[in-house]
């Protein structure tokens, strides 16, 4: 799992300096490997463990809503009395998003781009992004980076708006997963070979 993580960041903070640096050392190079069978699944259960928490015990949360486990709302709250159940509710949870954003975009998404929109949905909910410039965007096959980025604020109960960093980092790792084919084309095209020195 860590090692998955580590390969998403990798690419993710790649900086400037060592592409140079990579394009100028052609002696003894490879080309970089492109892999494909990565578990998005794991990488959003992860990243959605470290957003939210783990709270056993009936908390509010920031939006107002009665909440329990790893930010899980609704009608099975009481049933979540240790990890192992708040672990199984955040993967059902995952899992029913995933099938409600597969439905929304009439099943054309590919597997990093649901778990990335699923992770989106639990968050806001469909009610806020439905009909939303990020929808229209995805739907017709555009860059949704510049409508996507703008969900990082949450509203107080008392009406309080606050921008979150917690939520930005998990926007920019949602973006990137569901744009990662791209971003690999991209990576593979600037980085061309990598040192083996």
């Amino acid at each position: 799992m860590k090692i998955i993580l580590l390969f998403v960041y990798l690419f993710a903070c790649v900086n400037v300096e060592n592409k140079i640096q990579a394009e100028n050392k052609l002696d003894r190079c490879e080309p970089i490997p492109i892999y494909t069978n990565v578990d998005y699944r794991k990488i959003i259960l992860h990243e959605l463990k470290r957003r939210e928490g783990l709270r056993l015990q009936k908390y509010t949360c920031p939006a107002g809503y009665r909440t329990i486990g790893y930010g899980h709302v609704g009608k099975t709250i009481k049933s979540i009395k240790t990890k192992q159940d708040a672990d199984v509710q955040l993967e059902y949870d995952l899992d029913r998003y995933v099938q409600k954003v597969n439905k929304i975009y009439d099943y054309k998404l590919s597997s990093n781009q649901s778990y990335a929109l699923a992770s989106l949905y639990m968050n806001l909910k469909h009610s806020k992004l439905k009909g939303s410039d990020l929808e229209r965007c995805i739907k017709q096959g555009k860059n949704p980076y510049k409508y996507w980025i703008k969900y990082v604020k949450y509203t107080t109960p008392n009406g309080v708006v606050k921008t979150s960093t917690n939520l930005k980092r998990s926007r920019e790792l949602e973006i990137y997963l569901f744009n990662i084919n791209k971003n690999l084309q991209n990576e593979q095209r600037h980085l061309r070979f990598i040192p083996t020195r």
